[in-house]
């Protein structure tokens, strides 16, 4: 635990659930996460603080519950890796991603708390061959330097970007990452991205989608999400779907 005023510098840890004592790791103060090492709290996690993450990574492995005014922020050499819990953001409080945020292979943020995104939202993390998906409920914020990546492994496993709230992103930049060697055919699609209430969704850039010899990978925008399908083009002009 952390108390009101205390100042926690961490570098590299493991926290763990004592079963004779407190189950969650509770941040009444501010911590600083330092050096490009992980730290992961494999216990509830409770912030009423202030939480930087400046360097390496920080793992929530269990559920956590950040409270009014707490802060938690993912800073540009940094990341976020949300296990396959509900992390809730109460009123008042505030997600900010300049790094990466990644989910495990289910991960919920929810509350009436804000996500601000300037960052790489990655639903199943930077790792090779993981697939994930990340669900945000929360209102989302993007700027200009925000950043969506979608791993696709197959046409039935691939990640997946729920909003279940608004999702306001302005030139936002989507990359496309095939792994494991998988060729999509024509006709293949992926619902990568689903939405209560879009905004501005076709303004995303796309990298990763020419896959070469005409074969495109072309967002389709419908009232609750985007997919994506695997075009046969000649020039600008598209031809085939299957």
């Amino acid at each position: 635990m952390n108390r009101p005023g205390g100042e926690v510098v961490i570098e590299a840890a493991r926290f763990y659930a004592n079963p004779l004592e407190e189950k969650s790791w509770i941040n009444q103060g501010y911590v600083l996460k330092t050096t490009d090492h992980q730290a992961t709290f494999d216990l509830n996690f409770q912030n009423k603080g202030n939480f930087l993450i400046q360097d390496g990574e920080v793992v929530l492995d269990k559920s956590s519950q950040h409270l009014v005014n707490s802060r938690l922020e993912v800073g540009k050499d940094a990341v976020l890796t949300l296990a396959d819990s509900d992390h809730q953001f109460q009123e008042g409080a505030v997600l900010e991603n300049q790094g990466r945020l990644s989910g495990g292979d289910e991960a919920s943020i929810w509350g009436n708390g804000v996500v601000k995104n300037a960052g790489i939202l990655d639903p199943g993390g930077d790792e090779d061959l993981k697939i994930g998906t990340l669900a945000i409920s929360n209102y989302i914020q993007t700027s200009e330097t925000a950043q969506i990546s979608i791993d696709i492994r197959s046409q039935t496993n691939f990640d997946q970007l729920n909003f279940g709230s608004v999702a306001v992103l302005p030139d936002s930049h989507l990359s496309v990452n095939l792994q494991n060697g998988f060729k999509p055919k024509v006709g293949d699609r992926f619902e990568i991205i689903t939405f209560e209430e879009e905004t501005n969704l076709d303004k995303l850039n796309i990298t990763g989608g020419d896959l070469g010899g005409g074969l495109k990978l072309i967002p389709e925008i419908s009232a609750n999400g985007l997919t994506l399908g695997l075009l046969l083009t000649f020039g600008d002009q598209l031809r085939f779907f299957g």
